[in-house]
C-alpha cells in the first residue's frame, strides 16, 4: 500500500494545517549553538516552505491557522507582556471582562 503524502495533505486542509504546526514547533525547538528560532518563527518558516511547494488550504482553514499562529505568538510573549499589568491592575481587567461577558450574554438573550 503506497501513500502519496502530497495528495493526502492537499486533500485534507485541517491535516495540512496541523502538520505545519507540528513541524514548525519542532523546528522552533531546535537549537543551533546559541540560536533558537522559537515556535512562531518555526511555524512561519515551515508554512512558507510548504507554500512554495504549492500546498494550499481553503479560507476556513486559513482563518483557523491564523488564529493558532496568533495564539502561539501570544503564548510566547504573554507572560513578559501581561503579568506586570495584571498584577498592578488585575481587578480592573477582571471587572472589564465580567462586564463584557455580561453585555454579550445580554445581547445574545435579547436577539432570541
Amino acid at each position: 500500500m503506497n501513500i502519496n503524502v502530497a495528495e493526502l495533505l492537499n486533500g485534507n486542509y485541517i491535516l495540512l494545517l496541523f502538520v505545519v504546526l507540528a513541524l514548525g514547533l519542532c523546528l522552533g525547538k531546535l537549537r543551533l549553538g546559541s540560536i533558537q528560532l522559537g515556535n512562531s518563527i518555526g511555524v512561519l518558516v515551515v508554512s512558507l516552505l510548504l507554500g512554495q511547494q504549492h500546498f494550499s488550504i481553503n479560507t476556513d482553514a486559513l482563518n483557523l491557522g491564523f488564529m493558532l499562529f496568533i495564539f502561539c505568538v501570544g503564548v510566547e510573549a504573554g507572560p513578559e507582556l501581561f503579568f506586570p499589568f495584571f498584577f498592578r491592575d488585575g481587578k480592573n481587567y477582571l471587572m472589564l471582562a465580567l462586564v463584557m461577558v455580561g453585555q454579550c450574554a445580554g445581547d445574545r438573550l435579547r436577539v432570541r
